[in-house]
């Protein structure tokens, strides 16, 4: 008997379970009415795609084509500054190499620390090529990196001075 009973109430406690889960709340309805709302008004609202005045599928592949141009120049243009980065790379890379055990004197160390921690910030987290608008913001950023390649040239003219005085 205390079977039946236990048995009888997990089963209407499923079916109650059951209809509070599927059959629809006055919520949902309200939430269904304001997204048909949401749509149709977006619908209204969205502008008219019309052709541009003269325009033909001649200028519209011609728009194409020219994006795909500067998509390409930008692209080669990224190249080179992935190379001037690599250089420099390699450039701080001998400097850090040829500055191992070399005592220097505080203001001249200060200064050869900061243009190498220049180089280093441009290298360690570079923008991508997403990050750049057009090809003269690359071109920026190539002169910036150019810029740090002729501070560790100085700085490696100073190590070789100091390291001469040294012996």
């Amino acid at each position: 008997m205390k079977k039946k009973i236990s048995i009888a109430i997990i089963i209407i406690a499923v079916i109650v379970a059951a209809y509070f889960l599927f059959v629809p709340s006055p919520v949902d309805q309200q939430r269904v009415r304001e997204s048909a709302e949401v749509k149709q008004t977006l619908e209204q609202t969205k502008p008219e795609t019309s052709p541009p005045p003269g325009g033909t599928a001649a200028t519209t592949a011609r728009a194409g084509l020219n994006a795909a141009d500067q998509a390409q120049r930008m692209h080669d243009t990224y190249q080179v500054l992935q190379q001037e980065r690599s250089k420099l790379s390699d450039q701080l890379s001998n400097l850090r190499a040829q500055l191992f055990d070399l005592k220097l004197p505080a203001k001249q160390a200060e200064e050869y620390n900061k243009k190498m921690m220049k180089a280093y910030m441009l290298i360690n987290n570079p923008p991508m090529l997403g990050a750049f608008n057009n090809v003269n913001d690359i071109h920026d950023e190539i002169d910036r990196v150019k810029a740090a390649q002729e501070d560790l040239d100085e700085v490696g003219k100073g190590i070789a001075a100091a390291k001469g005085s040294n012996k």
